[in-house]
């Protein structure tokens, strides 16, 4: 079997439709009002530090992703 790698990086905004799908996929049901407030928060708020990252295969196919967030001074 050969071994793929993988990359780590940043969300991007045109992440948006990729993260709905995968989300879709695993919960069976679509959220994309969800992820239209998360991707406000997290590309338009001034009082936001990005926490989400995503994870790709070499070709650059998003197969996962993780969303979080980071509060200053807690």
């Amino acid at each position: 079997m050969k071994e793929s790698k993988i990359k780590i990086r940043l969300m991007r905004a045109e992440d948006f439709d990729a993260v709905v799908g995968i989300d879709t996929k695993v919960l069976q049901v679509s959220r994309p009002e969800y992820y239209d407030r998360k991707f406000e928060k997290l590309f338009e708020s001034q009082d936001y530090i990005p926490g989400s990252l995503v994870v790709e295969q070499e070709d650059g196919t998003m197969v996962g992703f993780v969303m979080g967030e980071i509060y200053l001074g807690e």
